[in-house]
């Protein structure tokens, strides 16, 4: 039995070795075999055991680069996007007095925090925090919604979705309980009035709306309600990770005469529009494309 074992492991270790680059081997699978590269050996092998298992690569994307670029480009704002979130995370009655500008500091473009709105909530009795700034380089003023930081609060969301609790948005169709009482109260706050200083002061920036999990979800949400408040204004969502806002059957009301269809991994979103009509372009949620569809 034992030799039975060496002889398939040798085999094994055979059928990978004939790829000699990361590239032609991370991610091979066949109906016996998965071959995965060793950064420590640089070897391709058949079992994670074989090297350590922060050192393979199992899929070629994730393969290093043979040279390394000496420009970068980024349109999708991935960088700025990550200290958005960052500093909209560090809204928080626990944070220290400047936690989110530390986190800006990072960027090397010219942007200034204009409000930090840690925003009470009923339901279960915590806060979501809003962070408004400006990045001057790219002309645009941002606004980010800080994840859940709290257990009760992750509960919380956990069970409105159990329960299938949804409740009539405002701006057309239903939304998930939790999201429709937390927009409603982030406007009962001063939102709109914090947002619409920030748009007289800077009239010719365009609007990014961010926010991972929580902050994904609300992102969906304020992204649709500042696109239909200054619909002359472009627009763009960064929604990370968030979990599903809006009901599919929504659409089927015909009162209203647009609608915007957000294609999210595994899952679709539905929010209405009512004219005049508006443009939100939707960058990516995780890894992927988010699509528009005016309809």
């Amino acid at each position: 039995m034992t030799q039975l074992l060496v002889f398939v492991k040798n085999l094994e270790l055979n059928q990978c070795s004939q790829f000699t680059s990361c590239e032609t081997c991370a991610g091979i699978v066949d109906s016996g075999i998965s071959c995965r590269w060793c950064l420590e050996s640089n070897e391709c092998i058949p079992s994670k055991y074989l090297c350590h298992p922060w050192k393979t690569v199992i899929h070629d994307i994730n393969c290093p680069l043979s040279k390394i670029p000496t420009t970068y480009s980024d349109t999708f704002l991935r960088t700025e996007v990550a200290a958005y979130i960052h500093a909209a995370n560090r809204v928080s009655e626990y944070s220290p007095v400047g936690a989110p500008m530390s986190c800006l500091m990072k960027l090397k473009a010219r942007v200034d925090v204009l409000n930090e709105l840690d925003v009470p909530t009923k339901l279960e009795g915590r806060t979501i925090g809003v962070l408004i700034g400006v990045n001057h380089d790219l002309q645009h003023i941002f606004i980010g919604f800080r994840s859940t930081n709290d257990p009760v609060q992750f509960v919380s969301q956990f069970y409105v979705f159990m329960m299938g609790w949804m409740e009539d948005f405002p701006l057309g169709g239903k939304m998930v309980a939790i999201y429709s009482r937390m927009y409603k109260e982030i406007l009962e706050f001063g939102f709109d009035d914090c947002l619409e200083k920030a748009v007289i002061k800077y009239p010719t920036y365009s609007l990014v709306v961010t926010g991972h999990s929580l902050g994904g979800a609300m992102s969906t949400v304020f992204a649709l309600h500042v696109a239909m408040k200054y619909p002359q204004k472009l627009t763009s969502l960064y929604s990370v990770s968030a979990p599903r806002s809006g009901d599919e059957t929504s659409p089927k009301n015909s009162e209203w005469s647009e609608m915007v269809i957000l294609f999210q991994t595994r899952r679709l979103e539905y929010l209405k529009l009512s004219k005049p009509p508006i443009t939100i372009v939707l960058k990516y949620s995780m890894e992927v494309t988010w699509l528009l569809i005016i309809m």
